[in-house]
């Protein structure tokens, strides 16, 4: 269905993507400075399951019909920055800790739902599939949609290892904060503000 050229042009352009910072980049960050490289991994499992969902989106057509109602895209974009900041509160005085909490399978099924929900929210998303996906399909190589909806989770298998590393690295430097209370708090702060700044950029935005 698709030839070794296309792949390798795709493969490249999303790599190169992918290693740009964004909101799913900073979520990953956050996600691990908070609760380690455990959940940078299920962050970053929640936003490929989120970009999964967006590709069999713009391969049914869902997308494009969201994309041509411009107050369905002002909806999903507030409601994502009204979440965002919900995030930012909660995680404003939970000091980031090395021990386990209690409950702590609980938040990380949690955390994999708001990683899910924030890319699900996220109407750029939804535009850059529908202008980046098209390229790469070609009609004589067999169905469009079934194109698009691979090439959407070729694009999703490889940002999530770039996310992955991103959290995984901020887990590291994790440890060496939350063993004081108050640098744990700091921390938690600093990943508010993180989630803060999403929330802004994507109110801000301009599709």
């Amino acid at each position: 269905m698709f030839d070794t050229a296309t792949l390798l042009v795709f493969s490249g352009a999303s790599l190169a993507l992918a290693v740009t910072p964004g909101p799913d980049m900073a979520f990953c960050l956050a996600a691990g400075a908070r609760a380690g490289v455990t959940g940078a991994v299920v962050a970053a499992l929640g936003l490929v399951v989120g970009l999964a969902i967006h590709s069999a989106a713009a391969a049914a057509g869902l997308a494009a019909l969201l994309a041509a109602t411009p107050l369905g895209l002002d909806a999903v974009r507030w409601v994502g920055a009204a979440y965002l900041v919900w995030i930012a509160i909660h995680a404003w005085n939970t000091p980031v800790r090395l021990e386990p909490a209690p409950g702590a399978r609980r938040e990380l099924g949690l955390l994999f739902v708001r990683a899910l929900l924030t890319n699900l929210m996220n109407p750029k998303i939804i535009m850059f599939f529908l202008a980046f996906l098209p390229q790469f399909a070609n009609p004589a190589k067999g169905p469009v949609w079934l194109q698009m909806l691979l090439l959407g989770l070729l694009f999703a298998a490889i940002g999530i290892w770039i996310n992955v590393a991103v959290g995984a690295s901020a887990g590291a430097v994790r440890r060496l904060f939350a063993r004081n209370p108050k640098a744990g708090l700091l921390l938690a702060r600093g990943t508010s503000v993180i989630f803060l700044g999403l929330a802004a950029r994507l109110a801000l935005s301009r599709l």
